[in-house]
This record gives C-alpha cells, sequence and structure tokens, in this order.
C-alpha cells in the first residue's frame, strides 16, 4: 500500500464497523490528526446507514464532536470555536469544553491530556444521563507514528511489557472521581487508526479539500513528545522506522495480554476480596508464582483498594514484592507498610492483606438523587440509589462511633476480623438520618440501596 494514498472506504468499513454498533464520540484538536478522524468517522457513517438504527435514540446524535478550549494559549478559543463551525459544516454536533482554573508550569502535557480526558468523561456521562443511554465510546485519532513516540518515551524510563506495548486500540483511561452516572471511574478510548502512518490522514483531508490547524506548540522541544518526535528522523539512518517500533509494540502487545490473562486467573483463584472489606493473599501461594505474575497481582490487589490515590510505580510494586520475598521464619523484615493509598502487613506462613488507608486527604462524602444509576464512589464501589428512596442518598466513609454501635447491635460483624481501620474506609450509605447499608459489609443493607466493589475488575 502506497503509504501516502487516501483511506479508502473499503478500510474505512473495516476500521469503523466494530464502532458504529453505538452513538459515537470522536476528540477532535482542530490539527491533521484529529481532523482525519472526524472526516472518516462522518464518512463511515454513510457507508453504514442502517448499522446504528436498532441502538438510535430520538434527537440523540449518532457522532458528537468534543474539542477543549484549554486555555493554554491566547487563541485556544479561537480553535475550538473553528473545530466547531468545521463540524457543524459537516452536519456533526460539536461540544466545546473548556479547562478553567490554575494550570501547571510543569509537566504541561500530561496535565493537559488528563484535563481533555476528565471533561470529556463529564460530557459523555451528563449526554449519556440525559438520554438514559449508555455513555458514548471516545474515538481518538493517534496513529502508528504516535505509537513510536510512546514506545520510546516508555524506553527512556525503563517501563516495562505493560509500558512497551505503548498505546491500544481500545483501552480504560482514569479519569478524575466520578459521582452520579458514571457506569465506571474510567473512560473507555478507541483508537480506530493506530496502525495507520500520518501521511495517509493528510492524504485523505487533502483528497476531501479539508483543513486543519496546526498547534504551535508541535514544534515546542521543551515537551519531550517533540523531541522523540525529532529523533525518530535520526533513526531511519539505522533503519529503525516508525513502523517497525509500532510493529513491536504489538507484538509485545500480545505477549501482554497472555500474561495479563494468566495473572487475572490467578487471581481469580488465590485473593479473597472479602466482598470490598479487604484483600488476602496467602504468603506461601504468593511466594510460589513467578516473580511477574507475583507482581501483577500485588499491583491488581492495591489498584483494587486504593481508590483515588496516585498509582504506584512499577519500581515501587517490585521493591515491595521484594521485601515479601524475602520474608521468612527467621529472617523478620517489616511486615507492614503503605503504598498507592494502601496499607499491606503480612506474616510468615500467613496472609497478605491489603486495605484501603484513610490518608491524609481523608476520603470523598457525595450526595446521589433517589433513581440514580450509579455512582462511583472511591473507584472502589457503585452505588445505585432505587427511584422509592425519600430523599437523597448521602454516601460518606463510616465513622468511629457507628462502626462501635454497629459491632455492638449487629454481632456478626465482630466476627469479620478487620484489619485495624479498614471498616473506617467503607462507605456508609445514609438517608434522613437514618444509615441503611454499607456496602462491603454484610449488614447493614437495604433493598433501596444497590452496591458493587470493583475487585480490581476496571
Amino acid at each position: 500500500m502506497n503509504p501516502d494514498a487516501p483511506i479508502t472506504d473499503d478500510e474505512i468499513r473495516a476500521l469503523f464497523a466494530p464502532l458504529c454498533a453505538a452513538p459515537m464520540a470522536v476528540a477532535v484538536s482542530g490539527g491533521a490528526d484529529s481532523m482525519a478522524l472526524m472526516h472518516l468517522a462522518r464518512r463511515a457513517l454513510d457507508l453504514m446507514p442502517l448499522q446504528l438504527k436498532s441502538m438510535e435514540q430520538p434527537g440523540r446524535p449518532r457522532l458528537l464532536v468534543l474539542t477543549v478550549d484549554h486555555g493554554l494559549r491566547p487563541d485556544s478559543a479561537e480553535d475550538a470555536a473553528w473545530v466547531a463551525s468545521q463540524a457543524e459544516a459537516t452536519g456533526l454536533s460539536c461540544r466545546v469544553l473548556q479547562w478553567t482554573g490554575a494550570k501547571p508550569t510543569q509537566g504541561i502535557q500530561a496535565a493537559a491530556r488528563a484535563a481533555r480526558y476528565r471533561l470529556m468523561h463529564e460530557a459523555l456521562v451528563e449526554e449519556a444521563r440525559s438520554y438514559e443511554g449508555l455513555e458514548r465510546k471516545l474515538l481518538t485519532a493517534h496513529h502508528y507514528e504516535d505509537q513510536a513516540e510512546t514506545f520510546l518515551m516508555r524506553l527512556a524510563r525503563g517501563s516495562g511489557i505493560d509500558g512497551l506495548s505503548a498505546m491500544q486500540s481500545m483501552a480504560l483511561v482514569s479519569t478524575a472521581p466520578m459521582s452520579e452516572g458514571a457506569n465506571s471511574a474510567h473512560l473507555t478510548v478507541h483508537r480506530p487508526l493506530l496502525d495507520l502512518p500520518k501521511s495517509r490522514l493528510i492524504s485523505s483531508l487533502r483528497e476531501a479539500g479539508l483543513t486543519w490547524r496546526e498547534d504551535p506548540s508541535n514544534a515546542r522541544e521543551d515537551f519531550e513528545r517533540v523531541r522523540v518526535r525529532k529523533a525518530l528522523a535520526s533513526l531511519l539512518e539505522l533503519g529503525i522506522t516508525s513502523e517497525a517500533i509500532a510493529r513491536s509494540a504489538r507484538r509485545l502487545s500480545r505477549a501482554r495480554s497472555a500474561v495479563v490473562r494468566q495473572a487475572q486467573e490467578i487471581a481469580d483463584q488465590s485473593v479473597d476480596w472479602h466482598s470490598g472489606q479487604f484483600g488476602s493473599i496467602a504468603l506461601d501461594a504468593l511466594n510460589n508464582l513467578s516473580e511477574e505474575i507475583a507482581i501483577r497481582i500485588l499491583a491488581q490487589v492495591i489498584a483494587a483498594y486504593g481508590g483515588e490515590a496516585t498509582a504506584p510505580r512499577l519500581s515501587e510494586i517490585e521493591a515491595l514484592a521484594e521485601r515479601i520475598r524475602a520474608t521468612s521464619e527467621r529472617v523478620w523484615p517489616a511486615r507492614a507498610a503503605t503504598l498507592g493509598g494502601c496499607r499491606l502487613d503480612w506474616r510468615p506462613g500467613g496472609h497478605l492483606r491489603v486495605w484501603r488507608e484513610k490518608g491524609r486527604a481523608g476520603l470523598p462524602a457525595l450526595a446521589i438523587a433517589p433513581g440514580t444509576r450509579s455512582a462511583v464512589w472511591d473507584r472502589r464501589f457503585e452505588i445505585s440509589a432505587l427511584p422509592e428512596l425519600d430523599g437523597p442518598l448521602e454516601i460518606r466513609p463510616l465513622d468511629a462511633a457507628t462502626w462501635r454501635k454497629l459491632k455492638t447491635e449487629l454481632p456478626i460483624l465482630g466476627k469479620l476480623r478487620l484489619p485495624p481501620g479498614a471498616a473506617l474506609t467503607l462507605p456508609g450509605c445514609w438517608s434522613g438520618g437514618k444509615l441503611l447499608a454499607v456496602p462491603g459489609l454484610p449488614a447493614p443493607s437495604s433493598a433501596l440501596v444497590r452496591a458493587r466493589f470493583f475487585a480490581g475488575r476496571e
């Protein structure tokens, strides 16, 4: 295939057919890549007009354009308005989202990316709630040069197989804490153009007579990605192409999938999630696993109980795994740790236990209206309030006085043998001054409140 050939209709069908079964959203900045994505997604709807027939809702557009005015440049508002005008000229609905408040002076690109995903997730949750439907999948315009750049950036950090697998064609992206209406604490992102070169995206735009706007920050060498992009040109002399790097990332991704699947199967067999109170695994079982699988299970359990805390670095989990593995009957190093928003303890011949750490900032509190389909609390529990509730459901961490009272009134709770402080990191669900339920505990419970612990699955 000519690397400069426009993308054909047959290719568009193949790329977008899996995505056209439900309403879509596209992230558009105004650059060539995202404008090409908007054009190709719009063309996909023309080529597959009946694909969405069973999923359509009156007044809900099949394709929604999202663009962010990040406020980092004086003309960012003008760029966002231009994207909206281009979308509307092709018959598409567009929402302009604004990143307000103070902006960082360091790590600008990473912060801007996180803000974009957060704003878009909030917009998609809001839109889904208004139509009482599922959230749209978000499409982004990453291509294989982006893949190669990401690979090299992660290689420079000494990433493992997860990082060097680079970007996936579909991924769950963690966003800021979500409350009412969110299906999960993650945004589902699809990258249909990941195996295509940028040159073909530009050719498709030119063939359609469309234009784009260049972001001047793409030439700023104080940004790591820009420096890596320029370094890729010099690697061509060694025969190291973006296509070859992207191919290696795909192969590593295939290997990663096998390892992840094995780790998940072992976690299902060996980890006791205790309904979200805490997690535990027999220390002997953990130490008998291969180092890679043990590290992955540790990472999964910490992610499951760490809530909104910042995820630990791989090197930190590796160091923790080494400490745990060093524990024996004769060698007694420290048998407790805190990491990734969790407290951990372990003993030789016993179990490793992991539970939420309350932390300096405390735990979240939120209120949801009766009939709320779902609210995500601390990225650990999904909670629903049934319409029959008389008033709002208030969700806040259990306090010490209430926990003492519950243990007195409900002897079953005293038999749980929870780790110190674990109960005070569980969500108490209150309505009208009455405690209806504590997700994670067997009691109290109410038919008016439904809850689900993520158990490391999301």
